[in-house]
């Protein structure tokens, strides 16, 4: 799975642009690999883009 991060930084809000073949084990490993930065920058909020998915195959139970 590609993606890239941007940070808006006046209203810190982190956004996560997944591309290509999404799947569900490597959202979690991202996410284990962001939260040691999360601290750091603070964002206020996240939002994941699939925009740029060719496929995302995921479980149902990480849709929230």
């Amino acid at each position: 799975m590609a993606h890239r991060l941007e940070f808006d930084f006046q209203h810190r809000i982190l956004l996560i642009i997944h591309k290509d073949t999404v799947h569900g084990r490597e959202i979690e490993k991202l996410g284990g690999q962001l939260k040691s930065q999360l601290g750091i920058i603070n964002p206020s909020a996240a939002v994941s883009d699939f925009s740029e998915a060719t496929a995302v195959d995921i479980n149902s139970h990480m849709v929230r």
